[in-house]
């Protein structure tokens, strides 16, 4: 990068910084993609304390897992642990009993 670009760079991520924002890079599905674009900027509005608590308490019960055991506890119905529990039956081999 030519060393204008580097200091335009720069200085916008400084700006943003006295701004009170800080850049976060994430990678998630594709399909997923718009929606966090949406809740960003939904962030960074002014009008953003709904959200906030909505996203604090919905990733606090995620944070309070301690186990496996607890998780397989919690309210969620079997099909949401149904795709992790699954295994791959093309790894498996054949095995006589």
């Amino acid at each position: 990068m030519p060393d204008g670009s580097r200091r335009i760079l720069a200085n916008h991520r400084r700006r943003q910084k006295r701004r009170g924002l800080a850049r976060v890079e994430v990678q998630v599905p594709k399909k997923d993609a718009a929606l966090l674009r949406a809740v960003a900027r939904q962030l960074r509005s002014d009008d953003a304390s709904d959200l906030r608590a909505q996203l604090a308490a919905a990733t606090a019960s995620a944070a309070a897992v301690g186990s496996i055991l607890d998780l397989l506890a919690c309210d969620l119905p079997d099909e949401a642990f149904e795709p992790m529990l699954q295994r791959d039956r093309r790894l498996s081999r054949p095995v006589d009993l």
